[in-house]
């Protein structure tokens, strides 16, 4: 119960701070992977992060990808269900993992793997709780909690989601003025040809859109 109002205070706090937007590419397979998208959105607005899904055609620079596996090799990242590349903003998920630890409710578990691996990639830094949705391997217990309420973010995990929210959206902001100079400064602004271009990664290969011959 001590936990438990703990969190309640964390989340209590952000309410009313300014909200943080966050774009997501990734596939969606199939109801159950829809689902999870729909209570992961939920459990992100819960502490002021809105999410917003697309599919990877409409995939932009600035967004997350997220791929889901299907064949993951055993000898891969063993026992984990997902890894997340906080600072190129890739994640895969371990589907068939995740299907197999929670057979025919595996929605609530995804759900909590697109959280915990997105928060990764927000934070910005390797980190992880005692407890809660940011531990660092959840147990049986865990699992059987989150099937009945989600798993809370930790009063120290809120923070840091939104300093490192904070550091991103100003990093991408400094990123486009600096754009925007270098078309000025040629006097060719607007003139670039937006051209898609597969970016591969050791998890997935996604198309993303490159602005070229403008500058």
């Amino acid at each position: 119960m001590k936990i438990a109002a703990i969190f309640g205070m964390a989340v209590t706090a952000w309410a009313g701070v300014p909200e943080h937007r966050v774009t997501v590419c990734m596939k969606t397979l199939n109801h159950a992977v829809s689902s999870a998208q729909s209570q992961a959105s939920k459990m992100f607005a819960e502490v002021g992060v809105t999410l917003e899904w697309h599919d990877f055609k409409n995939c932009g620079v600035d967004s997350l990808v997220v791929k889901l596996s299907s064949d993951t090799p055993e000898g891969l990242l063993a026992g984990a269900l997902g890894h997340a590349d906080y600072e190129h903003g890739e994640i895969v998920v371990f589907y068939d993992r995740v299907a197999r630890r929670l057979p025919g409710k595996e929605t609530v578990l995804l759900a909590h793997v697109l959280v915990h691996e997105i928060a990764h990639v927000l934070f910005g830094v390797s980190h992880h709780s005692k407890a809660g949705l940011m531990k660092a391997s959840w147990e049986g217990e865990d699992i059987s909690a989150m099937r009945f309420k989600p798993l809370p973010f930790g009063p120290g995990d809120i923070e840091l989601l939104h300093r490192g929210l904070e550091a991103r959206e100003s990093r991408l902001a400094l990123s486009e003025s600096r754009v925007t100079r270098s078309e000025l400064q040629r006097g060719r602004r607007g003139r670039c040809t937006i051209r898609r271009q597969t970016v591969t990664s050791a998890w997935a290969s996604i198309p993303r859109e490159f602005c070229v011959g403008g500058f």
